[in-house]
Protein backbone atom coordinates (compact mmCIF):
# COMPACT_ATOMS: atom_id res chain seq x y z
CA UNK A 1 0.00 0.00 0.00
CA UNK A 2 2.49 2.30 1.00
CA UNK A 3 4.38 1.42 -2.65
CA UNK A 4 1.01 2.85 -4.28
CA UNK A 5 1.06 6.20 -2.71
CA UNK A 6 4.33 6.63 -3.15
CA UNK A 7 3.94 5.89 -6.74
CA UNK A 8 1.40 7.86 -6.83
CA UNK A 9 2.74 10.99 -5.26
CA UNK A 10 5.35 10.88 -7.63
CA UNK A 11 3.42 10.36 -10.87
CA UNK A 12 1.53 13.22 -9.62
CA UNK A 13 4.48 15.25 -9.08
CA UNK A 14 6.60 14.66 -12.46
CA UNK A 15 3.26 15.60 -14.24
CA UNK A 16 3.12 18.80 -12.21
CA UNK A 17 6.88 19.60 -13.26
CA UNK A 18 5.78 18.61 -16.60
CA UNK A 19 2.69 21.77 -16.90
CA UNK A 20 4.71 24.72 -17.58
CA UNK A 21 5.94 23.18 -20.65
CA UNK A 22 3.04 21.59 -22.08
CA UNK A 23 1.58 25.69 -21.77
CA UNK A 24 4.79 27.24 -23.45
CA UNK A 25 3.77 24.33 -26.19
CA UNK A 26 0.89 26.44 -27.31
CA UNK A 27 0.68 29.40 -29.79
CA UNK A 28 1.43 32.76 -28.88
CA UNK A 29 -1.46 35.61 -29.43
CA UNK A 30 -0.44 38.30 -31.47
CA UNK A 31 -3.85 40.26 -32.82
CA UNK A 32 -3.10 42.39 -35.70
CA UNK A 33 -3.98 45.47 -34.28
CA UNK A 34 -1.10 45.27 -32.01
CA UNK A 35 1.57 44.93 -34.94
CA UNK A 36 3.98 47.33 -34.74
CA UNK A 37 6.38 46.07 -37.73
CA UNK A 38 6.14 42.83 -39.95
CA UNK A 39 9.95 41.29 -41.17
CA UNK A 40 10.03 38.24 -43.94
CA UNK A 41 12.91 36.11 -42.57
CA UNK A 42 12.86 33.95 -45.02
CA UNK A 43 10.04 32.01 -47.46
CA UNK A 44 8.71 30.81 -44.90
CA UNK A 45 9.15 32.29 -41.91
CA UNK A 46 7.99 36.24 -40.45
CA UNK A 47 9.20 38.05 -37.76
CA UNK A 48 6.42 40.09 -36.20
CA UNK A 49 6.93 43.22 -33.42
CA UNK A 50 4.37 44.02 -31.40
CA UNK A 51 3.58 47.90 -29.97
CA UNK A 52 5.44 46.36 -26.61
CA UNK A 53 8.58 45.50 -28.53
CA UNK A 54 7.65 42.03 -28.12
CA UNK A 55 8.48 39.29 -30.86
CA UNK A 56 6.55 36.83 -32.42
CA UNK A 57 7.16 34.60 -35.15
CA UNK A 58 5.08 33.11 -37.98
CA UNK A 59 5.61 30.10 -39.16
CA UNK A 60 4.07 29.63 -42.56
CA UNK A 61 2.71 26.32 -43.87
CA UNK A 62 5.08 25.37 -46.30
CA UNK A 63 7.53 27.67 -48.39
CA UNK A 64 5.40 31.31 -49.94
CA UNK A 65 6.80 31.19 -53.29
CA UNK A 66 8.28 34.86 -53.98
CA UNK A 67 8.65 35.62 -50.28
CA UNK A 68 12.19 36.68 -49.18
CA UNK A 69 14.15 38.69 -46.55
CA UNK A 70 12.87 42.25 -48.46
CA UNK A 71 8.99 41.30 -48.70
CA UNK A 72 7.43 44.43 -47.25
CA UNK A 73 3.58 44.84 -47.32
CA UNK A 74 2.52 41.91 -45.83
CA UNK A 75 -1.26 41.97 -45.45
CA UNK A 76 -3.02 39.82 -42.47
CA UNK A 77 -6.39 38.62 -43.48
CA UNK A 78 -7.70 36.89 -39.98
CA UNK A 79 -10.41 34.49 -39.07
CA UNK A 80 -12.46 36.07 -36.16
CA UNK A 81 -11.04 39.56 -37.24
CA UNK A 82 -8.58 42.30 -36.52
CA UNK A 83 -8.76 41.50 -32.65
CA UNK A 84 -8.52 37.75 -32.70
CA UNK A 85 -5.22 36.25 -32.52
CA UNK A 86 -3.12 35.20 -35.27
CA UNK A 87 -3.41 31.64 -35.94
CA UNK A 88 -3.22 28.59 -37.61
CA UNK A 89 -5.36 28.67 -41.09
CA UNK A 90 -4.80 32.57 -41.45
CA UNK A 91 -3.22 34.03 -44.40
CA UNK A 92 -0.66 36.53 -45.38
CA UNK A 93 -0.49 38.29 -48.94
CA UNK A 94 2.39 40.22 -50.32
CA UNK A 95 3.28 41.39 -53.76
CA UNK A 96 6.14 39.48 -55.47
CA UNK A 97 7.85 42.85 -57.72
CA UNK A 98 6.07 46.35 -57.25
CA UNK A 99 2.50 46.91 -58.82
CA UNK A 100 1.76 43.29 -58.98
CA UNK A 101 -0.37 40.82 -58.00
CA UNK A 102 -0.35 39.62 -54.14
CA UNK A 103 0.51 36.31 -53.63
CA UNK A 104 -1.41 34.33 -50.64
CA UNK A 105 0.40 32.02 -47.71
CA UNK A 106 -1.47 30.40 -45.22
CA UNK A 107 -0.17 30.07 -41.38
CA UNK A 108 0.84 27.11 -39.86
CA UNK A 109 1.38 28.54 -35.98
CA UNK A 110 2.49 31.48 -33.90
CA UNK A 111 5.58 31.08 -31.26
CA UNK A 112 6.45 34.03 -29.05
CA UNK A 113 10.59 35.17 -29.78
CA UNK A 114 12.86 35.69 -32.48
CA UNK A 115 13.21 32.56 -34.85
CA UNK A 116 16.47 30.65 -33.81
CA UNK A 117 19.43 32.50 -35.39
CA UNK A 118 19.86 29.56 -37.88
CA UNK A 119 16.85 30.28 -39.94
Amino acid sequence: MKTRMIFGAAALMSGLALAPTLVMAQDACISQKRIFSTQAVDNKTILITDRNKNQFTVHMRGVCGGMWKGTSALGFRVNGGELSCISRGDSISYPIAPYSQRVTCFVDSVTSGPPPADS
